[in-house]
């Protein structure tokens, strides 16, 4: 049995929904880009927060208390690397 939109217009065979099975590289390339933009965006947004809330005030440690202190990129890094 065969769908008779691909064997009547074949330019529906490309079409992904209309009874096509081809998936094009650039729409899953566009999907990986914007993944990796939202990803990116939230990581970003999740550091602020963090440094928002710990009353960042200065990159300098010396000057860090108990009330102002901040995470850096490197500590993260660090973390995650378990060091």
């Amino acid at each position: 049995m065969s769908n008779w939109m691909t064997d009547v217009e074949p330019r529906f065979r490309t079409r992904p929904g209309m009874g096509g099975r081809l998936i094009h590289r650039s729409s899953i390339l566009r999907a990986l880009g914007g993944f990796s933009v939202l990803a990116a965006f939230g990581m970003l947004m999740a550091f602020l927060g963090i440094n928002l809330m710990l009353g960042c005030e200065t990159w300098d440690q010396s000057l860090w208390t108990a009330t102002n202190s901040c995470v850096t990129p490197a500590m993260i890094v660090d973390g995650m690397m378990g060091r």
